[in-house]
């Protein structure tokens, strides 16, 4: 829950200061951060009961919070597009880049604590 108050924190600030269209890196770093949120609340409601993913390997995981990142990045494109706020062809690929890359350390994040926490089987 913290995690995804200071991703809305961090949205706001872009538009409050007006960040969203300087030269800094504001932009990658808030797609990836807000994928990284996003993603880490997606793989602790599917694996809190134990059931979606109990048993799936680390791979698996992760491919699978990679084509959410995406998809999910792609969505917000589109939304972006929609609204007409949208950058250049440049601008769109490095935020579908930072999205990948937010719900890939995610998820990879996931499976290392997951193993670290996680009963030894016999």
């Amino acid at each position: 829950m913290l995690l995804l108050i200071m991703t809305a924190t961090v949205n706001a600030a872009g538009y409050i200061i007006g960040l969203w269209h300087e030269r800094t890196m504001f932009d990658e770093f808030v797609h990836a951060f807000t994928t990284f949120a996003g993603m880490t609340a997606l793989i602790w409601m599917a694996t809190r009961d134990g059931r979606l993913l109990d048993g799936a390997s680390a791979l698996c995981v992760v491919a699978s919070a990679l084509l959410a990142g995406l998809i999910l990045g792609l969505v917000w494109e589109g939304f972006e597009w929609v609204i007409g706020i949208i950058g250049n062809q440049r601008d769109t690929v490095v935020d579908l880049a930072m999205d990948c890359l937010g719900a890939v350390t995610a998820s990879v994040l996931f499976t290392v604590f997951q193993a670290r926490h996680s009963p030894v089987r016999e």
